[in-house]
């Protein structure tokens, strides 16, 4: 999956969780390459894209998600909904992982540094097993 930024859907270039060009930082980048056409249809976030007109390393696998709630993509806008469960008011904890290049299969670690303040910086680490 793209994971786009949701005030950039509609700009000429959408911005995606990806890698920067070092490291293991995570950041908002152009979702797709430059060469790519910028004329996107009016709906483009709800169906299909081209692989190869995507980034590197903006691409995301999704789960396994913890059983408390539920996550769902709703169809019409292309966001995930969540539902808190019985036991956590905060819905299911997903693991997210990259899809694709060096760091393919490696995790997101959306905590890291997000303690205190928004913003944070993310980072992407071997998952624990």
């Amino acid at each position: 999956v793209l994971i786009v930024a949701k005030d950039t859907v509609k700009h000429e270039v959408p911005l995606c969780l990806g890698l920067g060009p070092r490291r293991n930082k995570a950041r908002l980048v152009p979702c797709f390459e430059e060469w790519v056409p910028q004329t996107f249809s009016p709906k483009w976030e709800t169906g299909a894209v081209i692989l190869e007109e995507t980034m590197l390393h903006t691409r995301w696998n999704i789960g396994p998600c913890s059983k408390d709630g539920t996550l769902e993509r709703n169809t019409e806008t292309a966001e995930l909904i969540m539902t808190p469960g019985n036991f956590s008011a905060i819905g299911p904890r997903c693991m997210l992982t990259q899809a694709d290049g060096i760091r393919e299969g490696r995790c997101l670690d959306g905590e890291n540094g997000m303690q205190d303040t928004p913003g944070g910086t993310s980072q992407i680490f071997p998952c624990a097993k």
